[in-house]
C-alpha cells in the first residue's frame, strides 16, 4: 500500500547512496528492515524491478510475463505457497489475486 511504500523510500535512498558509493555490501540500520540486510540486498528485494522481485504486487501483467517466460522455455515448474496470514503482506494485497496471476 502507499504508506508502507513511502516508509520504504527513505531506505531505498539511502541504499541507493550506498551502492553508489561502492558500500554495498554495509549493512543498513536494523529500522529498515526485521532482519540484517546489506544496502545491495534491501534493493534487491524492495526496490521496483529489483533482481529478486517476482512477486510485487505493482508489477503489470506484461513484467510478470517477461520474469516467469523462461521458466516455461526450460519447463520449469514453480510452485507459490502463499499464506493468506503472511504479516509481511500489505492488507490491502489480495494474495489469492497475485497467486493466480
Amino acid at each position: 500500500d502507499d504508506a508502507e511504500r513511502a516508509s520504504r523510500d527513505p531506505w531505498l535512498s539511502a541504499a541507493r547512496d550506498l551502492v553508489a558509493k561502492g558500500d554495498g555490501e554495509e549493512f543498513l540500520p536494523r529500522a529498515a528492515h526485521w532482519a540484517p540486510m546489506t544496502a545491495r540486498r534491501y534493493l534487491d528485494l524492495h526496490e521496483k524491478g529489483g533482481t529478486d522481485d517476482y512477486f510485487s504486487s505493482d508489477l503489470s501483467d506484461g513484467t510478470m510475463a517477461e520474469i516467469y517466460a523462461s521458466w516455461g522455455e526450460r519447463e520449469t515448474g514453480c510452485l507459490v505457497a502463499y499464506s493468506g496470514a503472511d504479516e509481511y503482506a500489505p492488507k490491502s494485497v489480495d494474495k489469492g489475486a497475485l497467486v493466480r496471476r
